[in-house]
Order: C-alpha cells, then sequence, then structure tokens
C-alpha cells in the first residue's frame, strides 16, 4: 500500500516537473515548438564517420536531444552529472550532437565522460542542428516527442539537479502522456 502511493506521488512529481520546466528553467524562446519545425533533414556523421539523417536515427516517443558547440564549462558540468547508475532509465533515450565539432573532437569529449548514459553521438560540423531548431546556445538539452522539440535549456543551466530531475522526468512520463494521447480518440470513439 505504502509503495503504491509513492508510486503515485513520484508519478505525480515527475508529470509536474515536466509540465512547470519552462517556469523554472533558464532557456531560449522555443522557436522550434513555436514555429512548428521538427529535426528536419539535418545531417550528421557518426563517430563511426558515416553520415545520417538525425530525422531518420532519432528514437520514438520521449527522449532528449542534447547539443553541444564545445568542450565548455557548463557542456562539461552537463557531461559530468547525467551519471548512468543515477540515471538508467535515460540509457538509449539521448542522443548527442556536436555542432561545428568533428569526429575527432566528439570521441576526445565522449571519452572523457564514460559514466554518461549509454547515448548515440553525432558529429554536425555544419551546424545543421542548431539551423534547423533555431538553437544558439550551447549546451542545449531538449525534451524530444518523436522528431519534435517541447522544452529545452540551454546555456549556463540551473542546478544539476534540477537538470538530472527534468532529464529522468520527460522520459518517465512517457507512459502517462501515451495514455493521455490516446485517451480522446477512445472518448470519441465511446460516444459513436
Amino acid at each position: 500500500m505504502k509503495h503504491r502511493l509513492v508510486d503515485r506521488v513520484i508519478a505525480t512529481a515527475a508529470l509536474l516537473a515536466v509540465l512547470g520546466v519552462g517556469a523554472y528553467a533558464q532557456s531560449q524562446p522555443a522557436k522550434a515548438k513555436d514555429s512548428g519545425l521538427t529535426l528536419g533533414d539535418a545531417n550528421v556523421v557518426n563517430l563511426e564517420g558515416q553520415a545520417a539523417n538525425l530525422n531518420e536515427v532519432a528514437p520514438q516517443g520521449n527522449w532528449l536531444l542534447i547539443v553541444l558547440r564545445n568542450a565548455s564549462p557548463a557542456t562539461q558540468n552537463l557531461l559530468q552529472n547525467i551519471n548512468r547508475n543515477e540515471s538508467a532509465e535515460l540509457a538509449g533515450r539521448i542522443v548527442v550532437v556536436g555542432a561545428g565539432m568533428s569526429v575527432a573532437q566528439l570521441k576526445e569529449l565522449k571519452a572523457k565522460y564514460p559514466d554518461f548514459p549509454d547515448a548515440a553521438w553525432y558529429s554536425d560540423p555544419q551546424f545543421a542542428t542548431l539551423k534547423q531548431l533555431h538553437y544558439s546556445l550551447s549546451p542545449t538539452i531538449a525534451g524530444m516527442r518523436d522528431r519534435k522539440s517541447n522544452w529545452e535549456m540551454a546555456g549556463v543551466l540551473l542546478s544539476t539537479e534540477r537538470v538530472r530531475t527534468t532529464a529522468r522526468s520527460w522520459i518517465e512520463v512517457e507512459a502517462v502522456m501515451d495514455r493521455m494521447a490516446k485517451a480522446p480518440a477512445a472518448m470519441m470513439e465511446q460516444r459513436k
């Protein structure tokens, strides 16, 4: 009984954290969200040197897009503080893009953070991701749903705990969002 109550409290807190992230995050205006832009045709290169289209390799559902431009202190802080042991649910739900970075630079950066959760890493030497989503600050962490940005935090991020909590909550709340999206269709079906 106690565990069910705790689970409900955690789920409610996660949903509130995701819905309220805009009020707590220092972020750029969400041009991608406002204009309806998605990942589009952002061409990137994986760490093996193979070309890819970000739109085609992006995960389905809720996932995180982290766009880096360099190894700045803010980038280092972000990569250091999202830890695979504390954030196991993020494994496979993160795509890291090094905008303006070569494959070699990105490999070097990745090697410095072995405790970062399993993620897909891509070099974006032409800044296609930044251009497509209109991001101007780095690092940017975006909560993506399928191919569309739902929220962003950029630049010198607020507390690292807030970033961790928001990132985990975004992934955890996916099931709730899926149920909510299906509810109107089910209600319409019942009316027939």
